[in-house]
């Protein structure tokens, strides 16, 4: 009689290379979480390539979890294609930040800055005669009279002014103190623009000139007291009529700018 034999219990099939499946999928993950970060998405754009080969080597090798290979090799694809182009977003955008800022630096040394067509726009709208007073900051102050070809008259002031680039501008103005400081210095609270028709705003260190009536060389103000003094801006020709003089308070960050037309 013969014995009976129990069959072997089953063997359990191992699983093919499902780790590789289970890190391109991690990797995937924590490359798709950093891929926003401008600069800082470079370490996840090498984590997205080394979890792009695993999960290409995974599914070349048949590997068990084809799921996960597939949705890692997606995802490290994706935060590949996204921390490139995020990163290119930011090099434009600080590339223009620094063409605005060598701009501004280079107008400023040139003594103008860029008017904005809408701000050209509301200062002419709302700008005075020459002659209208108008409150800005602690002072009352008029434009009184503008020169739009002051070349002789810098000239004749002292004979060490050279000549102009563009034309020499000289505006006088009139300024009461009404504020509560035992003393105030209207050629330093109070700043002058001259807005051109080319769209740029001349400051006075466009003039490097000695004007007859300068207003460093005025005395200090106390409440109630009045100076008039002249401020000289250079300016291209082709720029001045049609143009504008603007008084702001230094330092204010109220919107107080004050501009006069010309006449």
């Amino acid at each position: 009689m013969s014995q009976f034999v129990a069959p072997p219990p089953p063997q359990s099939v191992p699983t093919r290379g499902k780790g590789l499946a289970v890190a391109a999928l991690v990797l995937g993950i924590v490359a798709a979480a950093g891929c926003l970060v401008p600069l800082l998405n470079i370490g996840s754009i090498v984590l997205a390539v080394v979890g792009l080969v695993l999960g290409i080597i995974a599914l070349a090798r048949r590997a068990d979890g084809k799921g996960l290979s597939i949705a890692g090799v997606v995802l490290s694809a994706a935060a590949i294609v996204v921390a490139i182009a995020v990163n290119v977003a930011a090099g434009a955008a600080l590339t223009a930040v620094d063409e605005a800022v060598d701009q501004a630096s280079a107008d400023a040394t040139n003594g103008y800055s860029t008017v904005e067509p809408e701000a050209a726009e509301e200062a002419a709208a709302s700008a005075l005669a020459l002659g209208a007073p108008a409150e800005v900051g602690d002072y009352s102050v008029t434009v009184t009279a503008v020169n739009q070809d002051a070349t002789q008259v810098i000239a004749d002031a002292n004979s060490f002014n050279e000549a102009a680039d563009g034309r020499y501008v000289l505006v006088d103005l009139t300024a009461t103190y009404n504020g509560d400081q035992p003393e105030a210095n209207p050629w330093i609270d109070l700043t002058t623009g001259f807005q051109g028709t080319d769209a740029r705003n001349y400051s006075t260190t466009s003039c490097d000139a000695v004007v007859p009536n300068s207003a460093v060389e005025q005395p200090g103000l106390r409440a109630g007291g009045t100076a008039s003094y002249q401020v000289c801006f250079d300016v291209p020709v082709e720029a001045i009529a049609g143009g504008l003089v603007s008084v702001e308070q230094f330092a204010n960050f109220q919107d107080d700018q004050v501009a006069w037309k010309l006449g």
